[in-house]
């Protein structure tokens, strides 16, 4: 294959031997075609009608009426020569009519980009270096090769980044430091850095050496979205509650919902996360946390003691306060109670267990209450009675064994409580009351296999 360059030799060489043909033979004519038009004469760009040089006169047998040289010269110069920059090539053609060059760029790298066949040209160098580049010019009076060194400088960097938007922010650092750079802002000042605390347009031109660059750069500084919405919030179980947000134009709960408001039916406490988006792009988001109070349960166990003495025992759940109702007109707040019914029958017991969501309420009976009301066996009398300070008890038929003396009020509630370990068959007990106010109370006398009651006055 024949390139360029061997084409423009070829033909330089045929023009040149021709000239030189006839100018050996001047008697010969000669002819040729260029672009249709047939020229006659020696073949050396002759001009039928010129002078000469020397004389004033029409130049003979077509030849030219001055000196053609056969070979020639040409140059070429350049400029612009910062990395990333097209740096451009000029040709010399002085003297000289150049019908075709090619430039040789010295940078293979670049590939078919490293040649051109423009009269000037121009070239992207690969890196900052020093570089051979080569000129050929041809004409009809031959061609020429030219070669320069050219240096493309290295470029500073003056990279700013897209135009940016952004949420939540005061401030945004744009930095183009380079070593031994000059630097100048939109705003004349002179640092490496600049802080933007404002939305707006900002552009800065960095200067290394000979190479100057530039780049600019829109910033929004946008705040993010004011939210308001519910307020934590405590419910019963089994209710529901209406949550909001607004600030924003689109919403988006934890739940899957995308609307501003919803309503929720949680179980136990739970956190709900809505995401806002406002028309600016930018997004916050808030939690609400609704506590759920559990309703109460009400539980409870009985144990019965004596023919006449019950322990009941509460197992409620989520209940902030209980109240006992005995089935005898009785009741009692506390938590495990003890109580003496004072005649016999089935008591229906409730349990009502209470917290701020509600009451639950547990009725049961226990085992049926007999209470065995024979005093014969044994005999106890009481007295004075109405009493004072001092209650004396006679005994009569007691046995040996340990007894257990009670004080109770109307109500089942065990007042005082005394035992006898040792005694005889037949003794007198004394009670003090000095502790307990004035009123009608039971005594009861518990035995291993019995219990008597009786009910006497106490009067301050």
């Amino acid at each position: 294959m024949i390139n360029t360059l061997q084409i423009h030799t070829i033909s330089f060489f045929i023009r040149r031997w021709t000239c030189l043909i006839l100018f050996v033979f001047p008697l010969l004519s000669f002819s040729r075609n260029e672009g249709n038009i047939w020229y006659f004469g020696f073949g050396c760009n002759f001009n039928l009608f010129g002078f000469s040089l020397a004389s004033p006169s029409l130049s003979k047998f077509g030849l030219p009426n001055f000196y053609n040289p056969i070979f020639f010269s040409s140059g070429f110069t350049s400029e612009n020569f910062c990395f990333g920059d097209s740096t451009f090539f000029t040709i010399d053609t002085t003297g000289s009519q150049v019908d075709s060059v090619l430039w040789s760029f010295g940078d293979p790298s670049t590939g078919v980009n490293d040649s051109s066949t423009s009269l000037n040209a121009f070239h992207i160098f690969s890196v900052a270096d020093t570089f051979d580049v080569t000129l050929i010019s041809f004409s009809n009076n031959g061609a020429d090769t030219t070669t320069q060194q050219v240096i493309i400088l290295p470029s500073p960097s003056a990279d700013l980044g897209p135009d940016t938007s952004l949420c939540g922010v005061d401030s945004l650092l744009l930095d183009v430091t380079n070593n031994n750079a000059a630097y100048l802002w939109h705003d004349s000042t002179t640092n490496p850095f600049y802080t933007v605390s404002q939305s707006g347009f900002y552009y800065v031109q960095v200067t290394l050496g000979e190479c100057k660059v530039s780049d600019s750069i829109n910033v929004n500084l946008n705040p993010l979205p004011i939210i308001t919405s519910s307020n934590d919030t405590t419910i019963c179980e089994g209710d529901t509650v209406f949550l909001f947000a607004s600030g924003g134009t689109t919403y988006l709960w934890n739940t899957g919902e995308d609307t501003s408001h919803i309503e929720v039916f949680p179980t136990d406490t739970t956190f709900y996360e809505v995401i806002v988006t406002d028309s600016s792009g930018c997004i916050d988001k808030d939690t609400v946390t609704v506590n759920v109070n559990p309703l109460p349960v009400a539980d409870a166990q009985s144990n019965i003691v004596s023919n006449f003495e019950v322990n009941f025992f509460n197992y409620s759940t989520n209940a902030d306060s209980i109240l006992w109702d005995f089935g005898d007109g009785n009741s009692d707040t506390t938590e495990n109670p003890t109580h003496i019914y004072l005649f016999s029958g089935a008591f229906e017991v409730s349990l009502y267990a209470f917290n701020d969501c509600g009451v639950d309420t547990l009725t049961f009976t226990p085992l049926p209450i007999s209470i065995d009301k024979d005093i014969t066996n044994p005999e106890i009398s009481v007295y004075p009675n109405p009493a004072r300070k001092i209650l004396h008890i006679d005994i009569i038929e007691a046995g040996y064994k340990p007894l257990e003396i009670e004080i109770v009020s109307l109500d089942g509630k065990i007042l005082q409580q005394e035992r006898i370990n040792q005694h005889q068959n037949e003794f007198t007990q004394m009670i003090s009351l000095e502790n307990l106010a004035s009123g009608m109370y039971f005594l009861i006398l518990s035995g291993e296999n019995f219990s008597v009651i009786e009910k006497f006055i106490l009067q301050k």
